[in-house]
């Protein structure tokens, strides 16, 4: 299909009756397809080999642009019909279309101890977040990894409500926090993300001597344990 970025419109609960358990994997009743950048690949958040696997922080929409997001700190395994590559904004990303039944080859997802530090590497510190995350799914993808995770970052509440506030600005720069409203601060059409390292817009000096001391602290504060599965069937709708 061709991708138009200025038709999509968000609406979480029609993507999801699409959705449905089937022994063990995730199913669809119409086609659906799956956008990501395509430095997804470069960075271990997709492996597309014999199998493909993609990080749960993908847009996924149907056949009128009518979109939600994945917000899953995980690789999840894909049967797509058909791949393809083009450009959003100058990028390129990855199309991935499904035209038959299947769409997540299993419900329970591998835990992967380099994810977690991979996807707060690029959307927090490396300003490499995709275009259709908004401050809520970078919420939901902060707050599952002690969940689906056994290698994470200690978060809670406070700490997620920080990283936030100093990435979400608005269009023009600004601290979105101070200007907008928590519904406004969800909108990609009001705000950008704008990478923790990327100090030169930041406008007080604390957050730009947090901003070049964060990726240190980050790396510090990891934890390094085995691998385990995790059921996906409570998760994904969330």
């Amino acid at each position: 299909m061709k991708f138009d970025k200025t038709l999509l419109k968000r609406d979480d609960k029609a993507i999801q009756k699409i959705l449905f358990d089937s022994k063990g994997e995730i199913n669809i009743s119409s086609p659906l397809y799956i956008i990501f950048p395509e430095r997804f690949i470069v960075s271990n958040l997709a492996k597309i080999t014999s199998e493909i696997e993609i990080s749960g922080a993908v847009l996924v929409m149907n056949d009128k642009h009518i979109y939600t997001v994945i917000t899953l700190p995980n690789l999840l395994s894909f049967s797509p019909s058909s791949i393809e590559s083009i450009d959003v904004e100058d990028k390129p990303h990855m199309i991935l279309e499904f035209l038959g039944h299947k769409f997540i080859n299993s419900t329970k997802v591998l835990d992967s101890d380099s994810i977690p530090v991979q996807i707060i590497d690029e959307f927090f510190i490396q300003n490499n977040c995709p275009f259709y995350l908004s401050s809520t799914d970078l919420i939901g993808l902060l707050s599952k990894i002690p969940l689906t995770t056994t290698s994470h970052v200690i978060f809670d509440n406070i700490v997620i409500e920080l990283l936030i506030s100093l990435v979400v600005k608005t269009k023009d720069g600004k601290k979105a926090r101070d200007i907008l409203s928590k519904e406004e601060m969800a909108s990609i059409s009001k705000t950008s993300i704008s990478g923790i390292s990327n100090v030169a817009s930041f406008t007080n000096n604390i957050s730009r001597i947090g901003g070049s001391y964060f990726n240190d602290g980050l790396t510090y504060g990891l934890d390094d344990n085995d691998s385990e599965s995790t059921e996906l069937d409570d998760i994904y709708r969330k």
